[in-house]
């Protein structure tokens, strides 16, 4: 069992997917780092970090009850109230936080090693059986954990003295470290969830993160205050974190240029554009890997789209220079199919439609034919203006071979629960990760929960492709086993992707020690910011 900074140099070309597999590959292990806050070489001349200050964040749509049960990834406030038992350190590879070590021999029995001394903010030590009450909540049915599917697969946890759990898997799961940097890494205080009941979240969150809950108004305001008990000595910097919800991209920006803000998250790719063309107002922090993008995913039960003749019709009469230009001025990141080209679990093998107005014309027209002439639907996206430029782009060009396409664009709240509640016939989505079973084994599975398979996608063929990538340390077999899943979906059309992951985070030039996920840096961790006086 070879120690983890002791494990084969990759090129830094392949992307944080080839980090982790290989690591986990050659090793099946993983072994305790010193977490530290060092900041990029491009902030080495702000100095030594600072103390003080109030860092406020515009995250995007609504909140949710800061409860680890109500979430799936770590968003930043999540992060900074609890911390997980694992994160993804700078190349993307799963490495121990709260936990002091993670090891496997077999990808199926997994013991963790916590670290000594760590405390809730209530007071009460972070052990064994708080992390084993933490995953007992996420399985148990009552609570609707929305990341059960996270847990299913776990046959028991069990607290083998104060500091160690055994985990014991269903099946072998190679990307199991990967689960624990989700929310069924973030540990609540047992004491506090029995406390608060049902208010738990909402007016009471205890974790072991670097900032205390402190006021939260719905929609409005979260603070949270530095704890001065943190378990990383000297961290927090910064006295108070503040996350402000800002549905509308003109609000935020608005907000961030006029001073009332120093981070805010950017998904749209013209204002992406903007932060970049101006380093001295914004600066940007953007994917620099991960796995999967953006595009449309298809409500397969329900018409017209459980014909797979018009998925495909859709993927024919998508034209990605036209998507380039209205989304990108000319600077997309395109992709077809859950891989971008240079990832390293990119094959190119598969084909996926190409555009083509004329193939699918004649789609729709048999189609007609078959259901009196008639072929019209309601194509979803939220009120964000670039989720509506590419609204209406879509609707354009499915216009043109045929299509009669009515608009649907709420607020991102109620498009996502919309979505998630299987309420939509086609709909603008997102589906990436930074580890492709974390990404798209919940999604894409006969009995994935709703939250995660949208498009109520069966495929015995697809399940066989994803259990058999996911159950071996073995790269070949692992890449082999993505490349298997793309070629069923590729003939199914649940989903199709469009362009690479934008979603980005900005911060002041006086903002400092961003420490963020490679491929999703929206979720960052305020542990480490610090602002420059």
């Amino acid at each position: 069992m070879r120690i983890f900074s002791e494990r084969v140099k990759i090129r830094r070309t392949s992307l944080l997917a080839t980090v982790l597999v290989v690591a986990l590959a050659s090793a099946g292990c993983v072994s305790a780092t010193s977490p530290n806050g060092a900041s990029s070489s491009a902030e080495a001349d702000a100095g030594p970090p600072q103390y003080g200050g109030v860092f406020r964040y515009a995250s995007v749509g609504t909140q949710t009850k800061y409860d680890p049960i109500k979430r799936t990834v770590m968003d930043p406030s999540m992060n900074a109230i609890y911390d997980t038992l694992m994160r993804y350190d700078d190349k993307g590879i799963p490495e121990p936080y709260l936990a002091e070590a993670l090891s496997s021999v077999d990808a199926k029995t997994w013991t963790l090693k916590l670290r000594p001394d760590v405390k809730f903010h209530d007071g009460t030590k972070l052990d064994a059986d708080a992390v084993v009450f933490n995953i007992k909540r996420h399985q148990d049915p009552a609570n609707a954990s929305a990341a059960a599917s996270y847990v299913r697969d776990i046959e028991s946890a069990v607290a083998n003295d104060p500091l160690t759990v055994l985990f014991t898997l269903k099946t072998p799961i190679a990307s199991f470290p990967s689960t624990l940097t989700t929310a069924v890494g973030a540990i609540a205080s047992p004491a506090a969830v029995a406390a608060a009941g049902a208010d738990y979240g909402r007016k009471s969150a205890v974790g072991v993160g670097a900032f205390r809950f402190t006021e939260w108004q719905p929609d409005q305001r979260l603070v949270l205050k530095r704890n001065p008990d943190y378990w990383q000595k000297g961290l927090p910097y910064l006295d108070e974190f503040q996350e402000l919800p800002m549905s509308d991209t003109e609000t935020r920006r608005a907000a961030f240029t006029g001073g009332q803000l120093e981070a805010a998250w950017l998904g749209e790719p013209l204002e992406i554009n903007w932060a970049a063309s101006n380093p001295e107002i914004a600066r940007l922090h953007s994917p620099k890997g991960g796995v999967g993008g953006v595009g449309v995913g298809f409500q397969m039960n329900r018409a017209p789209f459980d014909d797979l003749r018009l998925r495909k019709a859709v993927a024919m009469a998508i034209d990605y220079n036209a998507l380039n230009q209205t989304q990108f001025q000319g600077k997309m990141p395109a992709m077809r199919g859950p891989f971008i080209e240079g990832s390293f679990w990119y094959t190119g093998t598969t084909k996926w439609p190409e555009f083509n107005a004329d193939s699918a014309r004649a789609l729709v027209n048999e189609y007609k034919a078959e259901h009196g002439g008639q072929l019209a639907f309601t194509l979803s996206c939220h009120s964000a203006a670039q989720a509506r430029r590419l609204a209406e782009t879509l609707q354009n060009l499915f216009t043109q071979v045929g299509m009669t396409v009515t608009l649907d664009t709420p607020d991102v709240g109620k498009f996502v629960n919309q979505v998630f509640a299987g309420d939509y016939q086609i709909a603008c989505w997102t589906r990436s990760g930074s580890e492709p079973d974390v990404a798209y084994y919940p999604a894409f599975t006969c009995n994935g929960p709703k939250t995660q398979n949208v498009f109520s996608y069966c495929s015995e063929a697809a399940d066989k492709a994803l259990s058999d990538a996911r159950s071996t340390l073995n790269l070949d077999e692992r890449k082999a086993g993505y490349a298997r899943f793309e070629a069923e979906i590729a003939k199914d059309l649940p989903m199709l992707w469009n362009w690479g992951v934008v979603f980005s985070v900005i911060t002041k030039p006086k903002a400092h020690g961003f420490k963020g996920d490679l491929g999703n840096p929206v979720d960052y961790q305020p542990a480490y910011l610090w602002l420059e006086k």
